[in-house]
């Protein structure tokens, strides 16, 4: 069973769900880490309530707010330095950088312990892969999508994108990767 975190490094580095995520994340109020857990879960055939997706919410929020959110908005103003004023930021825009993915990391396993903790996936757990591969092929998306919508109607209600814009969108290109 690979980790939620192998699966987030491995799912991200993909344009497309780099660029779903980080619009989510800047027009929804959507936590990244979450998203993938509530995917990875979804991959992995769970299939959450609103009441685990705000366990997973509940689960980082602290982090997320104490220290991930800081250091984002940190790189993101020490970036518009980078060319603005002819300075030479970029180290320091590195290192920033490098600190908000570690606490990104950080958050992710925090994610993993209370899954495992859970015992939301286990060994026997069917994942999408198993699915098609036993001709199930019309339930592979359902934990993904079901998992990707509970958790965007969570997010901020003034979200700048629609709901049903995010779960086509967002949902056909989760499921795809």
């Amino acid at each position: 069973m690979n980790s939620l975190w192998d699966f987030a490094v491995d799912f991200y580095q993909h344009a497309p769900i780099k660029t779903a995520c980080l619009t989510l994340q800047d027009e929804a109020a959507a936590d990244v880490c979450v998203l993938l857990a509530v995917v990875w879960l979804g991959k992995k055939g769970k299939q959450l309530t609103g009441a685990e997706v705000t366990l997973l919410v509940n689960t980082v929020e602290v982090w997320q707010q104490q220290m991930t959110l800081p250091l984002r908005q940190l790189r993101k103003q020490i970036k518009s330095f980078i060319g603005d004023y002819s300075l030479d930021a970029e180290p320091i825009y590195q290192q920033i950088k490098a600190a908000e993915l570690q606490a990104e990391r950080v958050t992710l396993q925090q994610l993993q312990t209370f899954i495992d903790a859970q015992r939301w996936v286990s060994d026997k757990t069917a994942s999408v892969a198993d699915m098609a591969n036993i001709g199930n092929i019309e339930s592979i998306g359902e934990p993904i999508i079901a998992n990707i919508s509970v958790y965007l109607s969570q997010c901020q209600a003034a979200a700048k994108i629609s709901k049903l814009q995010q779960w086509e969108e967002v949902s056909a290109l989760f499921v795809k990767y």
